[in-house]
């Protein structure tokens, strides 16, 4: 179960981490079935750097399907879900998972993404009751500036904010919400349109900006093998560079209440 300090991290921050949902056993496994997949399709093997060729690769889908993933569904993560969405509300998937890789890239300095910010649900109605969850799981440890996703901390409140003032039947798509926020507020258009900034770390990362009462930042998502962060439907994320040795290796995945499959969204690369 969800702590009561867990329960407030989610409602501020918009996410909240469980520790070790799965073993270090489980997750060797599932990565022995990605590295197979990699070298399968695209060539590209793990002892051999000259081979990763791809920054993102993608259509890794067959693994989800074959149950690699399906660890992830452990008690520790189904019941921290009964707590956020409520029990018996959401739908247990048959399997879980799609892998989210992330090969070094070389060449350039690190920074804060700003291009493919984005949320995976349409943006209306009301976020409460909650009726969805993003799932990030990590099946190696992501360190900082290692590939881990970009999440706007708190942004789903301004999400909401944003769903509260439209009519039900408006589109709430995430390009519209990011287009409509932008307007409203400097940091976010220089955060999303990439406007020049001396310093895209500090400003984003650092100081970050109180935007309609709401204080936000950039975070990346990191952690230890095992480790799964919950993340709000309307929390706006994106996909960030590795600039480390070794792969991003993670997986996603979305979760709905009955109501959140009329309002889901095809999920993106984050």
């Amino acid at each position: 179960m969800l702590t009561r300090e867990q329960l407030a991290e989610f409602e501020r921050l918009g996410l909240v981490r469980l520790s070790t949902v799965f073993s270090e056993s489980e997750a060797a496994r599932m990565r022995e079935h990605v590295c197979a997949a990699l070298a399968e399709r695209f060539g590209m093997r793990r002892d051999m750097p000259e081979t990763w060729t791809l920054e993102l690769p993608r259509h890794l889908q067959s693994l989800a399907r074959a149950g690699v993933f399906d660890a992830l569904g452990a008690a520790a993560l189904t019941e921290a879900i009964d707590d956020l969405l409520g029990f018996g509300t959401w739908q247990h998937p048959v399997h879980w998972g799609q892998p989210l890789i992330t090969f070094p890239r070389d060449g350039v300095a690190w920074d804060v993404p700003h291009a493919q910010w984005h949320i995976d649900w349409p943006a209306r109605g009301s976020s409460h009751p909650l009726f969805a969850l993003k799932v990030f799981a990590f099946l190696a440890p992501v360190e900082a500036r290692g590939g881990g996703t970009a999440i706007l901390a708190s942004s789903q409140n301004l999400v909401a904010r944003y769903a509260a003032g439209r009519s039900a039947r408006t589109s709430g798509h995430a390009r519209v919400v990011r287009v409509a926020l932008m307007r409203e507020h400097p940091w976010l258009r220089e955060l999303w349109a990439g406007e020049a900034s001396p310093d895209r770390v500090g400003r984003f990362m650092g100081e970050g900006a109180t935007i309609a009462g709401v204080p936000v930042r950039v975070m990346e998502l990191t952690g230890a093998t095992g480790d799964v962060v919950l993340c709000h439907p309307w929390l706006f994320h994106a996909p960030a560079s590795n600039h480390l040795a070794t792969p991003r290796m993670m997986v996603g995945h979305n979760v709905n209440t009955s109501s959140g499959v009329a309002l889901f969204a095809r999920p993106r690369q984050g």
